[in-house]
């Protein structure tokens, strides 16, 4: 199971990224088995897709990646009504997905589109933004606006709470910051 966990703030409203959110929850990434998940208690998961079985006892937030099959997405939108979705995974990190925001506005748009024909009870959050980049965010959400005319349908907003090096993979820490 991985150690990190990431925070899901749910919005009271949309118009600012300053605003006071309505509740938290955490999400734990790649657990191994629900009894591990057990220890840590009412906590959801997600292992970076939307396929596999679900960890009973568990709730799944499932993820949808830059590059995906259209038809795939659509059967499982179909298969777990209602159930939250990521879009995407860190995309301002050159490690992840790699999008500029007005890049995953238009990413963030398909993948609205698309759940809103298939499933109108399916939660939307937008990708974990790396190094709780704000700046990042309020231009994904004006870049959008731009586009599109309005603001994107967010339930929630995933950020990543930890730093890192623009050098660095995120898989690696220099021994030297470890002082």
């Amino acid at each position: 199971m991985a150690l990190c966990a990431l925070l899901v703030l749910q919005r009271a409203s949309m118009s600012a990224l300053n605003g006071i959110p309505r509740g938290a929850g955490v999400v734990v990434v790649n657990p191994a088995t629900a009894e591990q998940l057990d220890l840590l208690g009412p906590v959801w998961y997600y292992s970076y897709d939307y396929e596999g079985e679900a960890l009973s006892g568990h709730r799944r937030v499932l993820l949808i990646r830059p590059h995906f099959d259209s038809s795939e997405v659509r059967r499982a939108l179909r298969q777990n009504p209602g159930a939250w979705w990521l879009v995407g995974n860190e995309p301002n990190d050159p490690f992840q997905d790699n999008l500029s925001p007005t890049t995953y506005a238009a990413f963030y748009n398909r993948v609205e589109t698309l759940a809103w024909d298939v499933d109108r009870s399916a939660s939307l959050v937008p990708a974990g933004i790396a190094n709780a980049d704000w700046r990042w965010a309020q231009a994904f959400l004006d870049s959008y606006e731009q586009q599109y005319g309005e603001e994107p349908r967010i339930a929630a907003w995933n950020i990543h709470n930890y730093i890192l090096e623009p050098i660095e993979t995120s898989w690696t820490f220099p021994s030297s910051r470890l002082v």
